[in-house]
């Protein structure tokens, strides 16, 4: 393993040393137009790999982080960012849920590699990332993206992103709604983060439980899902956004906050017609202690004058 490992390291020097050679003498884009790098790309190098396995999707994640690293000036990732969302709403269609759960891992890390890396803060845009060609707002030519800039690209692409798997959701199709799913679960820490995409994802989930002939005809698994995956959307949206929480809600919880946790419990057993007092709180007399089953048992059966008698009989002819 030391000896594989040692291989390895220097497979990986001498792809670095080459792909920086390539970078500086510009031979990636001798005949292929900038502006058709992006969708290239996307088309015949991500799209198919991304879908066969975790560790494949997460490598096609880190050959774009790569990229950045590496600040190759002909190909641009910010435009790649924005093409990507284009290139997935249909491939969802028709994907295998296999595949949807590694199109969800690609897009989870995705954004994680946008808002927790790239857009950080200001000062680490400013310093390290707004002067790359990379991620120039124009192909082929610098034009530094500011800090708010970026910022409203992320967010057009979560708006995207929740339109396109919302329009999935309403077709009400098996494997559309279950890849949807699917999806929208393996992104549940980065995924949806704007109020925009929390409203209309509640909004659609909403409307497929109402209408029961469209709930009715899916599979129960995927009933299952759909329900958890609507139970969770509904907890997190109320806590990042209190003000989406309805009134009744709101009014049921100030009920709450004051009264301890007993008084909560009396309360919902006596809802149920269940009384849970004690029997010094009901004012009736406590029930005396009975012996266990296998003890009445015991004094039924074993313990009756005619059984003593056989026994006693039984000990003396012994």
């Amino acid at each position: 393993m030391q000896a594989e490992w040692r291989e390895l390291e220097a497979n990986q020097k001498k792809t670095q040393a080459l792909l920086e050679e390539i970078n500086g003498r510009g031979v990636l884009m001798q005949d292929v137009l900038m502006n058709e790098f992006s969708s290239a790309f996307i088309q015949h190098c991500l799209t198919p790999r991304v879908r066969q396995s975790p560790s494949d999707s997460i490598f096609c994640l880190a050959f774009i982080a790569k990229m950045v690293e590496l600040v190759i000036d002909k190909a641009n990732v910010l435009h790649i960012f924005s093409q990507i969302n284009k290139i997935f709403y249909p491939i969802v269609q028709c994907c295998t849920n296999k595949e949807s759960e590694n199109i969800g891992l690609f897009l989870s890390e995705l954004f994680h590699l946008l808002e927790h890396k790239l857009c950080v803060s200001e000062q680490v845009w400013v310093a390290l990332y707004m002067d790359n060609p990379s991620l120039s707002q124009t192909v082929g030519k610098p034009n530094p993206a500011q800090f708010a800039r970026f910022q409203d690209i992320i967010r057009a692409m979560h708006l995207k992103l929740g339109f396109n798997l919302d329009q999935n959701l309403k077709s009400a199709k098996y494997h559309r709604v279950k890849n949807s799913i699917t999806i929208l679960q393996r992104m549940r820490q980065v995924f949806p983060k704007r109020q925009e995409s929390w409203e209309l994802l509640d909004q659609t989930f909403t409307a497929l439980r109402k209408d029961e002939d469209k709930f009715k005809k899916l599979e129960n698994d995927l009933q299952t899902k759909l329900v958890s995956y609507h139970e969770w959307l509904k907890v997190g949206m109320y806590d990042k956004f209190p003000d989406l929480k309805p009134m009744a809600l709101k009014r049921e919880e100030d009920k709450t906050r004051d009264k301890s946790p007993a008084t909560i419990r009396r309360e919902r057993f006596q809802g149920a017609q269940r009384d849970d007092r004690r029997p010094a709180e009901r004012n009736e007399p406590r029930k005396e202690q009975t012996s266990s089953q296998f003890q009445k048992y015991q004094q039924e059966k074993m313990g009756s004058k005619g059984h003593n008698e056989y026994n006693d009989t039984n000990m003396r002819s012994t």
